[in-house]
């Protein structure tokens, strides 16, 4: 693996780059979409595991921390979806001068959000769209329940440490942003803009070729072919515009969640056959 900063549109981002096996040829790019706060954090055993498989078998992966985020320049309080997009087509950009192979995009939980504006940017090469590949871990639907489920964390926090909590609900929290205040929640810092910003996307906005490769994955207590109700019914509408489209539910934890490392080899084995799948495919 080759870590490097890379320029992009706000200051250089930290990105780890696994190229396939030397003398090898590129089966495919593939650029990984990080997911939100705390939850980057408990998988980045993961996202380093399946990076590493995948470039074994001959694919490039490329996986950045975005703006605000990890080891790259700035601070969450700086950030918003807007330079995320940016720092995405950089990536991409970057990605494509190192191999013209075809690309996929993987992401997990809410960088799932982030494929609307970046497939919308105005750098976006038409073929990505066209030709879109996806690899979805356990993607967040909506940006506004995400950013309520991100406010229980403070409140839940209060609760625990004794902390008067009458007025701390994620209703007060949410005016507070309204009112244009920034929140501290668990060390990260969610301004009204990033709030904001992110409450308003959907992924029901990702526009929808007839030709798109996806491939859904949820984790639970066991496997399914079946995934959550409100997932399944977005499942439906796609499947309506593509016939390339699947999702199943695997047995493992959910690990995003889990303050200590646990590991889903399923989920790793799984992925590799949907990444060979979606190339193969188009």
């Amino acid at each position: 693996m080759h870590p490097f900063f890379l320029p992009s549109v706000a200051g250089k981002i930290f990105c780890i780059y696994y190229p396939p096996p030397p003398d090898t040829k590129c089966q495919g790019n593939i650029l990984f979409i990080p997911p939100f706060a705390e939850e980057l954090n408990r998988s980045r055993h993961m996202i380093s595991r399946q990076a590493r498989w995948l470039a074994q078998q001959g694919y490039a992966v490329l996986v950045p921390d975005l703006y605000g985020t990890g080891d790259s320049q700035g601070t969450y309080a700086e950030a918003n979806p807007h330079i995320w997009h940016g720092d995405l087509q950089s990536a991409l950009s970057w990605l494509q001068q190192k191999s013209d192979a075809e690309i996929c995009f993987w992401s997990l939980r809410t960088g799932a959000l982030l494929l609307p504006g970046l497939l919308r940017h105005p750098n976006i090469q038409p073929n990505h769209i066209d030709t879109l590949r996806l690899v979805l871990w356990a993607p967040v639907l909506k940006g506004k329940n995400f950013i309520v489920q991100f406010l229980r964390i403070k409140t839940a926090a209060a609760l625990t440490q004794g902390s008067n909590t009458t007025a701390l609900t994620t209703k007060a929290l949410q005016e507070q942003l309204d009112q244009g205040q920034t929140i501290e929640i668990g060390g990260y810092s969610l301004t009204p803009q990033m709030a904001s910003e992110l409450s308003q996307i959907q992924l029901s906005d990702l526009p929808l070729p007839a030709a798109a490769n996806i491939r859904w994955f949820e984790m639970g207590s066991e496997d399914s072919d079946q995934i959550p109700p409100a997932a399944n019914k977005l499942l439906a509408t796609w499947q309506t515009k593509s016939a390339n489209i699947t999702a199943k539910t695997l047995k493992g934890p959910a690990f995003w969640t889990l303050q200590e490392p646990e590991w889903s080899n399923l989920l790793i084995d799984e992925t590799l056959q949907a990444v060979k799948s979606v190339f193969n495919d188009t």
